[in-house]
Order: structure tokens, then C-alpha cells, then sequence
């Protein structure tokens, strides 16, 4: 396996051979160098693809280098390709990309889905999405996301109790529209207007950081924690009774897989593949997006009753492990991509 990227993890972390590319950096130019910056990467990896030897297949993380790299790839190499779908850029909600950069993502998005030999869905809405885009069902595999304690810096479950006071929660993700971060705050008014007491840590950063520090600015409760390095994630995570992850619009977060294999129950919003990880009652609770009301009132039902709190995280790491292992998702994308392979033979 070769893996190529701009940003390449130490060597003895993978099995594979790794290939960095430079690509041309546009960031002088700010706001307007999202585009430039996504097809200058692309370019670079379609030209270390075309000097690499016995390349049997190609899989694309995302839609441009899929466009821009991998097809043309095999349109001279008769190499077949992949690529991993996060959802449809028709549900995402006005301002979660600048709009240069979204008219980049709806143009690959056009031509990717229907190109594949194999498009790799997180979960079955994304797989609905390929369809919608023109995949068959012969092209889609659902592999989603995995997930190691290692890398999150947890290795065993210590005992906790769930009984402190306050509820302590966390949100960790990019602070953008689609994440839904201002219902929380919202929530957070409606809980402290019911004089219900809870903790909230903020971790991660984006374009709505300032505005939302603004808006949390008469919270005494809401700790805002900047961007978190992910070693420390199974702590922060750990550190929580509930993860909150009231998202709008998403593919399936990385953040709900691991607060669950952390062993901490998840309150989530409904949206794109949220619900093929996290069950109703089961290891979180589900709630409407867009509604703060909601939200509030799953997280005081936890508040009032923590014998169902210590049900619920006593639920979450089996929900994903070892489901969800890198292990288990390895042999999944390996299989979808045997699959594909042997149709090629045999054409």
C-alpha cells in the first residue's frame, strides 16, 4: 500500500509506503484560496501516481482528488479506482463552505459517483446520497469510519461513576454552522432557566469561534477549550458525562465513534449516518436537530436519572467495539476492494 498526502504520519505508524506531495500553496490570497489549494493538491497527486510502479487500484478521499487525480489515472492506465463519499453538497446548510469552494465540490460531486468502480459510503444515508448522484448499487460499499483507543490516548475502561454534580458534557468538533454549536448554547440558556446545573467544555476551533465565545460570554458554565490534540481526546472525552454532538448536516463524525469507545453516551442530532452508530436509548439519545428545547429537555432527563446515564455508557463502547475497530473496517474495505478487482479480471 502507498499512501499519499500532504500531511504523512510517522513511518513506523503504517504498513504502507508513503509518498508526500508539495503541492502549491495558495494562502496569500485567504478567503479566496480554498479552490486553488484543493486543485493544486489533487494535480500533485496525479502526478506521483503516474511514477509509481504496479499500481493495481486507486482509492480517492473525496470527491476533487477522485476527479482530478484518480479518473484521469485510470483513463491512461486502465487502473480502477474509489473514492470515499461524506455526503451531498445539497445538504449542507447555507455558509458551511464558501461558495467558491462549495461550486468546487458540487462540480466533482457531479462527476464522481457515476465514474467509480467502487464509491465507499460511511453508512447507509451516505450510500442513498451516491444513488441520488448516479452510483449503482453494484459500485457502493458501505465501509464507515473505525476507531482506536490508542490514538485517542485511552487504553482500558476505568471505573466511573456518572454521579457528580454538575452533568459535565462536551462538544468537540470544527465551531461551524453545520455543527450546530449555537443550539447548544441556546439549550444551555434553557437549562439554566430551569435551574438545571451542567458543565459544558468546548474543544476545537473554526470560523464561528469568536462569535459563539461572544454568545457564551454570560455562561459561567461554558469552558471553551480551543483545539484539542488528539492523544488528549479519550481524556476529554472520559472527562464527560454526555457527549453532545447536535450536528445539521453530516457524514458520520469521527467524535461520536470515539466518545462511544471511550464509554461515554452521546445525545446527537439525527443527521446523515448519526443513527447507524448512536441507538435511542440504547447508547445516547437521539433529539430533533435545530431544537435547543429538545435538546435541553434529553439533557435534564439524564440530570434527574443516572441509573439510565449508567445504562447508557455502559452501552456505548460495545455499540462500537469491536464493530467499529480499524480491524474490522480494514477487512471490509479490503473485501469491496477484492470485489472490484476480480469484476475487472473478468471483463
Amino acid at each position: 500500500m502507498t499512501l499519499i498526502s500532504d500531511e504523512l504520519p510517522p513511518a513506523e505508524a503504517l504498513p504502507a509506503r508513503l509518498e508526500r506531495v508539495a503541492s502549491v500553496s495558495f494562502g496569500a490570497l485567504h478567503r479566496f484560496a480554498h479552490v486553488p489549494n484543493e486543485v493544486a493538491f489533487a494535480l500533485a497527486v496525479r502526478r506521483r501516481l503516474f511514477v509509481l510502479p504496479e499500481v493495481s487500484f486507486v482509492i480517492a478521499h473525496g470527491d476533487v482528488p477522485a476527479v482530478l487525480a484518480a479518473k484521469p489515472f485510470r483513463r491512461a492506465r486502465n487502473v480502477p479506482f474509489g473514492f470515499v463519499t461524506h455526503g451531498d453538497m445539497r445538504e449542507r446548510p447555507p455558509g458551511a463552505f464558501d461558495a467558491r469552494l462549495g461550486a468546487l465540490y458540487r462540480w466533482a460531486e457531479s462527476r464522481s459517483a457515476r465514474s467509480a468502480d467502487l464509491v465507499i459510503a460511511l453508512g447507509p444515508v451516505m450510500a442513498d446520497y451516491a444513488r441520488r448522484r448516479g452510483a449503482s448499487d453494484a459500485q457502493i460499499a458501505i465501509v464507515p469510519n473505525g476507531v482506536d483507543l490508542r490514538d485517542i490516548g485511552i487504553s482500558d475502561d476505568d471505573a466511573r461513576t456518572f454521579d457528580g454534580h454538575p452533568l459535565s458534557l462536551v462538544f468537540a468538533g470544527r465551531l461551524a454552522v453545520e455543527k450546530g454549536v449555537n443550539d447548544l448554547l441556546e439549550a444551555m440558556r434553557i437549562l439554566a432557566e430551569s435551574r438545571i446545573e451542567v458543565r459544558l467544555t468546548i474543544a476545537g476551533s473554526g470560523p464561528l469561534a469568536d462569535s459563539l465565545r461572544a454568545s457564551a460570554s454570560t455562561f459561567p458554565n461554558v469552558t471553551f477549550a480551543g483545539a484539542v490534540p488528539r492523544r488528549q481526546l479519550g481524556g476529554l472525552y472520559r472527562s464527560a458525562d454526555l457527549v453532545i454532538a447536535p450536528s445539521i448536516s453530516e457524514a458520520l463524525p469521527m467524535v461520536i465513534l470515539e466518545a462511544l469507545a471511550a464509554g461515554t453516551p452521546v445525545v446527537a442530532c439525527p443527521a446523515g449516518d448519526i443513527p447507524f452508530v448512536v441507538r435511542d436509548g440504547e447508547n445516547g439519545l437521539l433529539v430533533p436537530p435545530r431544537n435547543p428545547r429538545a435538546l435541553a429537555n434529553a439533557i435534564a432527563s439524564l440530570a434527574h436519572d443516572r441509573a439510565r446515564l449508567r445504562a447508557l455508557a455502559a452501552n456505548a463502547r460495545p455499540s462500537v467495539l469491536p464493530a467499529f475497530s480499524w480491524e474490522t473496517i480494514g477487512e471490509l474495505l479490503r473485501e469491496a476492494i477484492r470485489v472490484r478487482l476480480k469484476e475487472r479480471s473478468a471483463e
